[in-house]
């Protein structure tokens, strides 16, 4: 089945939510079965799937849990890199068959995701009775020493949210690139936050991060996320596939 002219598919095709995979940690790929849950809550009548390209629930089994509708595709990643622009495709295209499927906008670059963040920020600064507009934002990302566009989507997500913040000090730091996560959270000023730009509760958001936080003394340090799998992003995803389902088709 064609696409329209808009990139669209009909109302009777199937959501697949892809994400990387979990290594380490605890291993809660199961948590995307969660978030396509809420997804699907959010979207009424359509069918929606979660799949990782490393792991199980694998992209195959989601996809034949969709049947043999057209797809859209939705990224669970936080940039359109190697994964997203060539993995991804590559298996959807020796799985897909004779369905048509359109790969949608990662969840990194959704333009809206600066602002569902600076909604979290302000509630996790009020808990801890810091002042918002001098409170420290740290975005934490894994980083690639392959490709720059990971690192090109990190710098575009700091810069939206700190027009979003009307200016208040957003950075950013890497597992896998300058600058270091290790360095960057020993130099946090007091009033800081942590966003982990993780998809779950694996190895960099449950133990790397962790860890990188104890060894430079900032264990206090409140984090928000992992991003991915977090619940309240569920409505954020459901809309962007909203905008490009035809009702009526």
């Amino acid at each position: 089945m064609a696409l329209d002219a808009g990139g669209r598919l009909p109302v009777r095709a199937g959501v697949l939510i892809a994400a990387h995979g979990e290594r380490g940690g605890a291993l809660d790929n199961t948590a995307l079965d969660r978030l396509a849950a809420s997804v699907a809550a959010a979207l009424p009548g359509q069918a929606v799937s979660a799949g990782v390209l490393y792991g199980e629930p694998s992209i195959e089994r989601a996809v034949d849990r969709l049947g043999a509708c057209p797809m859209l595709v939705y990224p669970l990643f936080f940039s359109d890199g190697r994964f997203v622009s060539e993995v991804l495709p590559q298996r959807l295209d020796s799985v897909a068959g004779q369905r048509a499927f359109s790969i949608l906008t990662p969840l990194g670059l959704d333009p809206r995701l600066p602002l569902w963040l600076a909604d979290r920020i302000e509630v996790t600064a009020r808990a801890r009775r810091f002042d918002l507009s001098e409170t420290f934002v740290l975005i934490a990302a894994h980083g690639s020493t392959q490709s720059n566009q990971p690192r090109n989507a990190v710098m575009l997500l700091a810069e939206r949210l700190a027009r979003q913040r009307r200016g208040a000090p957003v950075g950013f730091g890497f597992l896998d690139e300058p600058p270091y996560l290790v360095d960057v959270i020993s130099q946090l000023p007091d009033q800081a936050i942590i966003i982990a730009l993780f998809t779950g509760r694996g190895l960099h958001s449950a133990e790397d991060l962790p860890l990188i936080a104890a060894a430079s003394g900032r264990s206090d340090v409140p984090v928000i996320g992992p991003i991915g799998t977090d619940f309240s992003i569920a409505p954020l995803i459901a809309d962007a596939v909203s905008k490009h389902v035809v009702v009526g088709f």
